[in-house]
């Protein structure tokens, strides 16, 4: 029985010359592929299909690369993927190498030089032990083998599946072998008894030879065992064909053993008339020139072996092996007898079903052959044997969406039982296994073609190569389906004629193999789109206004895609295009077409498709999909003006005296209606307080409109709200509707530090994302659902339409990579007059800004204003914390302290635009501290400091003084420990590391008790819950959890 011993995973092959010459295959032992060793330079697809068009040569895709295929890109700018049955190379220390068998001398025995899965032939001699556990060499392990029953077992050979050991061990001792090129002969394992093992492409062979009636008498042979041993791998057999299993701890089978066999000397090697019926092996003499290598042949006894197996499912088993006596022994046996137990690798890719032993599996040429390794096909009358041969060809990478050009099955026929043709079937199948036998053949799919053809019976019809076209098949398994894997099956059309009978390779240079010359086009563009509205395929919208933009983007497997190409009709005059139009790509894969308003006609409807090309010009199916059209109507006529009224926010009467009734801060409802004249056709309203810029997020339907849209001026005093009228194509009136009216600001100012109007304090957060968000507070410090927090003139800054990460906008509060994220707080009306908290900021630029508050809870971007210092601050880029404390000089403007390095400042006087003064607190110390709020604590009139100090860990109080007057308080004594209300600096709280709180902010008082409150941001040790501490006038209180969740993303507070 020829044993295949092989690790795992096929893949694609190096195609042989396809042409239907004629000539002998190569020799088998030892394996050679007839390829150059498999350096070059490694290209991707699309650096490949480059060099070949420049160059006007086939150039390997490297990258693409791998044991059994080659993909090579065409001068034409098609590919050619070439996948045989059979490894062509194998990689050697990270290097490809043509397949070797040839064996050579290791530390450990022999082993070949290139062969997918490596295997070493051990010399009978105990091995070395490796120092420290290490392994010896090339990666094998010693896997010390357990006596068994029978005795103790010898390490025999040891070979890789996907990555894991396998170690096969013979029970009892053996000698040094003989070697001869890809064999390793045993001699006198038992009396009379020789083994030998020949290496393969994708493992071994292994074979036991028995001489005479003697040896085959021997007790030994009733029953053979074989240690099979890994660390990692378990064993299973199958009792209804004794097909033995190797897995891997996932459960996933890496190899295994078919049936086992035997045979007799009897039969006569089928061979093409005039050809030696001996391998190169034969040349050695001996046992290595025995014909009954090459299997069994014409007239050859044979019959299935039993097998057994103890240890089952673990990683320590033995396969026994129970030859069948009455062949063994017989009277008519003609000896040697062979018996083959055999295993192999997941690579093993082909099998020959035969009905004569309906229930063994000959997998991999296992039990038929150990040296010829061909395929069988039809009916072999002398030994009444049926045989059909099914491959599993396979390939490295998907080429789904490909269009196949041409595909050529190719196979070398090396028998046939006369130069008479007979015809031959060859079918798509399901795909083969070891358990793949007779009884148990893989579905018939697809027929693929039957050929007439007879080749090597002699000289007149000698070995040759035969082709069968698989264009429809490569472009339904590879390229639609984007498969990497496709069976077949060779079986004669007639089964009962003898003529039928033919012999093909199966493994090596010449296995069978498929080529597949394919184009891999552009993708059919998606995203089209005519100014900012989508493709319609059906109820065509109306698009107008000026000129228009037609827009796609697509992609190309290859990276090569170079333009897309735009044409547009009209419908009712189709031969004439009014858009026929190629344009570059950009870098994103997107064109677009801009089209002058003179090339429509109001009321006419125009259809326009799209479609993609490459640099090889090669292109995609149009866009949209199928026969369909994108679709508009073009009208340019615009609505005119819009009427607006308010009964809320009532229209100034020319004198300024009419002022609302509602408040700042409240909405009020505003009707906008088409106007009396020349509003037909108006389909939309676009709205903007106080300056021109109409976006979709501020427009509203005729329906909305003229139910009354509830919007709040954004300014206290005049305001104006700009209207215009739209259609259904986008035109919009040529001026807008001017609505002046006047608010009546507030009764009365926010609360400190409270920016949604219910007096309480909220909180403003930098989220992970570098957006500002707001999170409004209740009097218990509960925080609820974040509010986006920060506008340009209503429109929102964090959008992400486009779904890269990143807000449309562009980053805003942090740098342009996502990092260095502002300084912020709010405590006070900075820009006066509306009474509503402003945020104070000190951006990525370095600058510091008022972000004046809307308020309604956020700030708009495009009204922020650059605060300007007094000549002896320091510049605002060296600010390293900032905090907002509303009027603590009684001056009815804001102050804000602020700290640089090891310095405090405080920076008062603030109108409008600049600080009037900066002055210096404290020049000392403030590196290793964090301000953290500012407050009446002991209700004296005037604010104390909470800070804290790093050196201890602590939050300090420090007791301000009131000024001089006792209005308002005295800066200095907030200087120092000593200028403070009692001369020292007095614990509020312990344990206030870095570790356990790494992120904090005060706030003016939440829970309406006079004293300022914390919120902070947890450490690991908490999972980042966020913390809120009762302000008291000694020590804080004991913190509630206001979040749960995990806070420790968030980038600023304030």
């Amino acid at each position: 029985m020829a044993a295949v011993l092989a690790a795992a995973l096929g893949a694609t092959l190096l195609i042989p010359d396809g042409s239907d010459g004629a000539g002998s295959p190569p020799e088998r032992p030892p394996v050679k592929a007839d390829t150059a060793r498999s350096g070059g330079e490694s290209l991707d697809e699309k650096a490949a299909r480059e060099k070949a068009m420049r160059t006007g040569k086939p150039v390997e895709v490297v990258a693409l690369r791998d044991a059994t295929s080659t993909t090579h890109a065409l001068p034409s700018g098609k590919f050619r993927l070439s996948t045989q049955a059979a490894p062509v190379r194998a990689q050697v220390d990270g290097e490809w190498l043509p397949i070797d068998t040839t064996l050579k001398k290791t530390d450990d025995g022999w082993r070949p030089k290139a062969t997918v899965n490596p295997v070493t032939f051990h010399t009978g001699k105990a091995r070395k032990k490796s120092a420290k556990g290490e392994r010896s060499s090339r990666g094998y392990a010693r896997i010390p083998l357990a006596k068994s029953a029978d005795g103790q077992y010898t390490d025999l050979a040891t070979f890789t599946a996907e990555g894991r050991e396998l170690t096969v061990g013979w029970p009892g001792e053996l000698p040094e072998p003989e070697v001869s090129g890809a064999s390793a002969l045993y001699k006198s394992v038992l009396d009379g008894v020789d083994l030998l093992l020949t290496a393969r492409d994708t493992g071994f062979t292994h074979v036991l030879v028995v001489h005479n009636a003697k040896a085959a008498a021997d007790p030994a042979l009733k029953k053979i065992s074989y240690q099979l041993s890994s660390p990692d791998l378990s064993f299973s057999l199958n009792d209804k064909n004794d097909v033995l299993t190797v897995k891997d701890p996932q459960g996933v089978e890496v190899g295994g053993s078919p049936s086992p066999f035997m045979w007799d000397s009897s039969g006569k090697p089928a061979v093409t008339q005039g050809e030696p019926a001996r391998d190169a092996a034969a040349k050695a003499g001996g046992t290595f020139a025995l014909t009954g290598l090459l299997g069994p042949q014409i007239g050859t006894k044979r019959a299935p072996a039993d097998a057994s197996m103890t240890g089952g499912g673990t990683g320590s088993a033995v396969l026994s092996v129970a030859p069948d006596q009455s062949l063994l022994t017989g009277k008519d046996t003609v000896y040697p007898v062979f018996i083959d137990p055999p295993l192999y690798g997941k690579t093993a890719a082909w099998t020959t079903a035969y009905e004569r032993y309906p229930t063994t599996s000959f997998w991999d040429g296992a039990n038929f052959n150990s040296g010829t390794t061909e395929g069988r096909v039809g009916y072999e009358s002398t030994t009444g044997g049926l045989s059909r041969s099914f491959y599993r060809l396979t390939w490295k990478s998907s080429i789904k969406g490909a269009t196949i050009s041409e595909a050529l099955f190719t196979f070398r026929q090396t028998y046939s039982w006369s130069c008479s043709a007979s015809e031959m079937e060859v079918h798509q199948t399901d795909d083969i296994s070891t358990a793949t036998t007779w009884k148990e053949q893989p579905t018939t799919r697809t027929h693929i073609g039957t050929k007439n053809f007879a080749h090597g019976w002699n000289s007149s019809c000698p070995d040759a190569y035969v082709t069968y076209d698989g264009k429809s098949i490569a472009q339904s398994v590879a390229a639609n389906a984007g498969e990497t894997k496709l069976t077949i099956r060779m079986k004669a059309k007639s089964e009962t004629s003898a003529n039928s009978w033919k012999k093909f390779v199966a493994e090596g240079a010449s296995a069978p193999k498929l080529d597949m010359e394919y184009t891999r086009p552009p993708k059919e563009p998606t995203g089209l789109m005519v100014g900012d509205k989508p493709c319609a395929t059906s109820s065509y919208p109306t698009y107008g206004k000026g000129n228009l933009t037609f827009a796609a983007g697509s992609s190309d497997p290859d990276g090569d895609l170079k333009s897309l190409h735009f044409q547009a009709w009209r419908t009712d005059a189709t031969a004439t295009k009014i858009v026929d139009s190629v344009r570059s790509t950009d870098t994103a894969g997107k064109a677009d077409v801009v089209v002058d308003r003179t090339k429509f006609v109001n009321g006419k409807t125009y259809h326009w498709i799209v479609k993609a090309v490459d640099a090889a010009g090669v292109s995609s199916t149009w866009a949209p999909p199928g026969v369909i059209n994108c679709g508009f109507v073009y009208d340019d006529t615009a609505p005119a003006s819009p009427d607006v009224t308010s009964a809320d926010f009532p229209e100034d009467d020319g004198n300024g005296g009419k002022w609302s009734e509602k408040p700042f801060g409240t909405a009020g409802k505003f009707i906008i209606k088409p106007a009396a004249t020349g509003g037909a056709g108006t389909d939309r309203f676009y709205y903007s307080f106080n300056r021109e810029s109409y976006i979709p997020a501020r427009s509203v339907s005729v329906a909305d409109g003229a139910a009354g849209i509830p919007l709040s001026p954004p300014n206290a005093g005049p305001n104006i709200l700009y209207v215009k009228a739209a259609d259904s194509a986008g035109n919009m009136s040529v001026t807008p509707t001017r609505y002046l009216h006047y608010v009546t600001p507030r009764d009365k100012a926010d609360a400190p530090g409270d920016v949604t109007g219910d007096g309480t304090p909220d909180l403003y957060v930098i989220d992970a994302t570098g957006d500002l968000r707001l999170y409004p507070a209740e009097p218990n410090g509960d925080l609820h659902s974040s509010l986006m927090a920060a506008h340009d003139d209503g429109k929102a800054i964090e959008l992400d339409a486009d779904e890269d990460g990143k807000p449309d906008y562009g980053y805003h509060w942090v740098d342009s990579t996502g990092n260095n994220p502002a300084l912020i707080t709010h405590n006070g009306d900075f820009t006066g007059g509306d009474g509503v908290q402003d945020l104070v900021a000190r951006m990525p630029d370095g600058k510091l800004y008022i972000y004046r508050g809307d308020g309604y809870g956020s700030v708009d971007v495009s009204k922020r204003v650059e605060v300007h210092m007094p000549s002896n601050a320091p510049a605002t880029s060296s600010l390293t914390q900032i905090l907002a404390v509303g009027d603590i000089t009684n001056d009815k403007l804001p102050e804000v302290f602020a700290t640089v390095g090891d310095a405090l400042w405080v920076f008062t006087g603030y109108t409008g635009a600049a600080f009037d003064t900066a002055i210096q607190l404290s020049a000392n110390a403030w590196t290793n501290r964090d301000l953290v709020s500012l407050g009446d604590h002991d209700k004296d009139g005037a604010v104390d400091m909470i800070w804290r100090d790093f050196n201890t860990n602590r939050l300090l109080l420090r007791h301000g003084k009131p000024a001089t007057g006792g209005a308002g308080t005295d800066l200095l004594s907030l200087a120092s420990a000593a200028n403070s209300k009692n001369g020292i600096d007095a614990q509020y709280g312990t344990n206030w590391t870095t570790a356990v709180i790494p992120l904090m902010t005060g706030s003016p008082d939440v829970n309406k008790d006079g004293i300022p409150e914390i919120w902070a941001v947890t450490g690991a040790a908490e999972n980042g819950v966020v913390r809120f501490y009762p302000g008291g006038a000694t020590v804080h209180a004991a913190p509630s959890v206001v979040i749960t969740s995990d806070w420790r993303t968030k980038k600023r507070l304030g």
